[in-house]
């Protein structure tokens, strides 16, 4: 059972500041803005920043609608961050599209400081930097200095595909954390074991013996959930798909013994499940035909774009006479975690834990803080890099300091 208390302190941010940072060392930011998940970890990594000199009547919050906890909210605002400082919450339902809901948030973060920030203030910002350049670049101008830091990797995937944000980023301090090497060969394992506890549970114990799956993405954290399906839920190796934009990806799971997914060949009765982890859009609308009757959708990553559940949502609602509709509307307006159930013509598919990633299912920690310090001790570590960039520009996470991080992230666990 996961620990679900919130951790005072976290052993490696303190080993960084105590043995790291020159003594008495201060962040060089007037305010900050944190586009975080509210996970308990959280807490203990804003102390730090708080300790660090930001000032708490001077940060300001945009949680993530599926993760947003109220006993979090509450430890951070004991923290001396205000109320009012939190965006607005709770208006947020599965019907609605993720992505403008947010972009609106930030937005209207946005202009508020535009009003509050003096002239040359310097706005630190962190975790989804890609979101606040997002928004900001619909600014003509803003008065304030921004340093931001982008530690998800569908956040890098969004820069790269909007030119307008991505522009906005050159043009400041911009640290990728989401692409260092520390986060990349130490972080997945972790958020891979909590993944597939999602999965255990989202599947019950489900025999899928002479049932058919489809795991789109075969990374550091497909690979672990493949494994997972064969071994303990009895899926047959022939009988399990795997899809990748990647070629490497693909030859691996053939030597691991799967076969590969051929969108233009939905298999005879569809896929029972469907999981997705590519950190991007793998399946869409058009690939309902691949589907089971009573097939279950489960994403593995961040964000609500890997499933298309919102297009699929569209679709249900485009025209009331036709044989695709929402079966459960009220209860999609209610809860956010809560199963989907949609009807496309002639089979019933579900979306589980709303089409969000399975593993953020409204609890204070999803991963254990004494295994996602290493994220957060990177996440300070950035605020640092960011603030003392020489100058604007996408810049690459500092590899000797994430080397460091990493060497004692592997003593305090040890």
């Amino acid at each position: 059972m996961l620990d679900q208390s919130i951790p005072a302190r976290l052993p490696l941010l303190d080993a960084y500041v105590a043995d790291y940072l020159p003594a008495g060392y201060r962040l060089g930011a007037d305010a900050a803005v944190l586009l975080q998940h509210q996970l308990g970890s959280i807490v203990p990594m804003t102390r730090t920043l708080l300790e660090l000199g930001l000032d708490p009547a001077r940060v300001y919050w945009v949680d993530i609608p599926y993760t947003a906890n109220a006993t979090v909210a509450w430890a951070l605002q004991e923290l001396g961050i205000p109320e009012a400082n939190f965006a607005r919450t709770g208006d947020y339902d599965l019907t609605m599209r993720y992505a403008p809901y947010q972009h609106r948030r930030v937005t209207q973060l946005v202009a508020e400081l535009r009003e509050t920030l003096a002239d040359g203030e310097r706005l630190l910002v962190l975790d989804d930097g890609s979101y606040f350049a997002e928004a900001a670049s619909c600014f003509a101008a803003l008065p304030f200095r921004v340093a931001l830091v982008e530690q998800t990797r569908r956040g890098m995937i969004k820069l790269r595909h909007n030119g307008a944000a991505h522009a906005f980023a050159a043009g400041v301090p911009f640290v990728n954390v989401a692409e260092s090497r520390a986060k990349l060969d130490v972080e997945p394992r972790f958020i891979g074991d909590s993944v597939v506890r999602g999965i255990r549970t989202a599947l019950g114990g489900r025999d899928l013996s002479a049932r058919r799956a489809l795991l789109l993405g075969y990374g550091a954290i497909g690979r672990p959930i493949g494994e997972v399906l064969v071994d303990e839920f009895g899926l047959a190796r022939e009988d399990f798909h795997v899809g990748d934009i990647a070629a490497e990806p693909l030859e691996r799971a053939r030597e691991h013994g799967f076969a590969t997914w051929d969108r233009s060949a939905p298999p005879p009765g569809g896929y029972d499940v469907v999981i997705g982890c590519s950190g991007t859009t793998s399946f869409g609308v058009g690939d309902r035909l691949h589907l089971a009757d009573g097939a279950q959708l489960i994403s593995a990553s961040s964000g609500a774009a890997e499933l298309s559940r919102e297009e699929f949502i569209e679709l249900a609602d485009a025209h009331e006479h036709d044989d695709i509709r929402v079966l459960n509307p009220d209860l999609a307006r209610e809860n956010l975690h809560a199963t989907i159930h949609l009807q496309f013509v002639d089979r019933e598919v579900s979306f589980l834990n709303g089409g969000f990633p399975v593993n953020f299912d409204g609890q204070v920690n999803c991963v254990a803080a004494r295994d996602i310090q290493l994220t957060r001790a990177l996440m300070v570590a950035a605020a640092v890099q960011a603030l003392e960039a020489d100058g604007p520009g996408l810049h690459p996470f500092d590899e000797a300091v994430g080397d460091w991080l990493t060497q004692r992230f592997d003593e305090v666990r040890a």
